[in-house]
């Protein structure tokens, strides 16, 4: 895990899914699903980066949201949209462990001046609930 500082909130988590690459995979796509956000890409890196002659491990990047709220968040800071929509990427390393990692996204409130803190709150504990369907884990802070 990525901390910055002694006394600053980590910016980024990585969760160890207790499944394999694809069945975390599956399991992530079906909770977006299941709660019905929009999934905007599924970028495969493992995939691309054999077509290009390079083996590396499964690697996917899943972009998802839903664009009533994160409107919400860009008309409060357009600058926002940098960050949105959400990404949340799944790692094998050479152990054949799956990861699933993603932003701390209440820090964007103080990034971006954002008013509304209580949907980046909520936001959060969305990406939490998905990661927990996505790698069976009960508790993705360790």
């Amino acid at each position: 895990m990525i901390t910055y500082g002694q006394n600053e909130e980590k910016k980024i988590y990585s969760v160890v899914s207790k499944y394999d690459f694809d069945t975390t995979l599956n399991n992530l796509l079906q909770s977006l699903k299941e709660k019905q956000l929009t999934i905007f890409a599924n970028f495969d890196h493992h995939k691309n980066a054999k077509a290009s002659g390079i083996e590396m491990p499964k690697s996917n990047v899943i972009v998802f949201g839903n664009p009533k709220v994160g409107t919400h968040l860009m008309l409060d800071n357009p600058n926002i949209a940098l960050e949105l929509p959400l990404k949340i990427a799944l790692v094998e390393d050479t152990n054949q462990k799956t990861s699933l990692i993603f932003s701390n996204v209440k820090l964007l409130a103080d990034k971006y001046a954002l008013k509304n803190t209580i949907v980046l709150e909520k936001m959060q504990q969305l990406i939490e609930n998905i990661l927990k369907d996505a790698s069976g884990r009960e508790k993705i802070y360790q």
